[in-house]
């Protein structure tokens, strides 16, 4: 908003005018919708997380791997050509460090061998790309692969993908397991 203020200072006129500047609230506006965002994204990661959306609880594991979050989770991505959710168990729930991790896997198809399908270990809530070691199938049907366990104590995912670097369409099946005592 402009005004104008006239002051007589004997021979000549001054007009002084001055502009007040509206400050804007957008910023503030934005920085609260993008938190919103970040907050609403939070609440379903941890809702798929803990199996409240699709995900099974196990009820053939022992032992609680995150105090409360189920044991088996299976993932919302596309899993029509990679058959059921239930594609892969541990032998336990829980390992101490270094141990040998034996997964029992069925239901691998032709098409998984060809687009390298595998089973990885990740930190609980790790990037897709962020494995600590995986493992690929070598034969369809069932079978056995074998994993170490971390060195550190702590919680742990195993993850399984139907193709090699196409993480997000092709997550199969996430079970959470312990190492050592935590």
């Amino acid at each position: 908003m402009r005004t104008a203020d006239t002051t007589n200072c004997g021979l000549f006129f001054v007009t002084r005018t001055t502009t007040k500047v509206k400050k804007s609230k957008a910023p503030l506006i934005i920085i609260i919708i993008l938190l919103l965002i970040v907050a609403i994204g939070v609440v379903v990661y941890i809702i798929n997380g803990s199996g409240l959306f699709g995900g099974r609880n196990n009820s053939q594991s022992s032992g609680d791997a995150t105090g409360g979050i189920s044991n088996t989770t299976s993932s919302s991505g596309n899993n029509d050509n990679y058959g059921n959710n239930e594609l892969f168990t541990p032998d336990k729930s829980k390992y101490e460090p270094s141990a040998t991790i034996r997964i029992a896997v069925k239901d691998v198809t032709q098409t998984m061998l060809d687009n390298r399908a595998f089973i990885g270990i990740y930190k609980v809530g790790a990037a897709n790309e962020d494995y600590m070691t995986y493992v690929y199938f070598e034969n369809t049907g069932s079978s056995t692969v074998e994993l170490t366990a971390p060195e550190e104590e702590g919680y742990y995912e195993l993850r399984m993908y139907g193709e090699d670097f196409n993480y997000d369409s092709t997550h199969l099946q996430t079970v959470l397991f312990t190492v050592g005592n935590t």
